[in-house]
């Protein structure tokens, strides 16, 4: 009885349920995704303050590239990744992301690399930007917007099979 009532609710819902609404519970879930992945901002930050746990983004000067060719590959300009171990003359970093000299890049599944101090440039954190996820989400209910109004203002919404609209004139009043 339970696999049959399933399927009729929703042949129900889809049946009175105007496409305006459909398309808002789409937006609402689409928007709802986007702002719990948030906006991640990178500082920077100085290796001896780095923890182990942080996530880093690292540029490598030359050095850092020929040290590192074994493990990444030729010429890493940057790496993603988690910092494992801090020590007063080298950083592991657990890498989840390469960025090449040549504008290419690859995901890396998470090896760890042990890096000398004097082999990078520059270390950023990253860390959640409050600003950029509110702006973003200001943006995302403003288009929101935007699309019902004018799905609206176009009767894309307002002629779907359950709604009041039937495409048929009202009855006019004789006088």
């Amino acid at each position: 009885m339970i696999h049959r009532a399933l399927p009729d609710a929703v042949r129900c819902v889809a049946r009175f349920a105007p496409r305006g609404l459909v398309a808002l519970m789409a937006s609402v879930g689409v928007c709802g995704l986007l702002l719990t992945t948030g906006c991640y901002t990178y500082q920077m930050q100085a290796p001896s303050d780095l923890t182990a746990g942080q996530n880093v983004q690292i540029r490598v000067n030359n050095v850092g590239r020929v040290a590192l060719t074994a493990d990444l590959g030729d010429d890493v300009a940057t790496f993603d990744g988690k910092v494992v171990s801090v020590t007063d003359s080298l950083l592991g970093v657990s890498v989840t992301h390469i960025d090449y000299l040549d504008g290419s890049s690859t995901g890396f599944p998470g090896g760890t690399v042990m890096l000398s101090r004097n082999s990078i440039t520059s270390v950023s954190t990253k860390t959640f930007s409050q600003s950029k996820t509110t702006v973003t989400a200001i943006g995302l209910v403003a288009a929101i917007v935007a699309i019902i109004v004018v799905l609206h203002a176009t009767g894309f919404g307002d002629s779907g099979p359950g709604s009041k609209n039937t495409g048929e004139n009202p009855p006019t009043q004789i006088q």
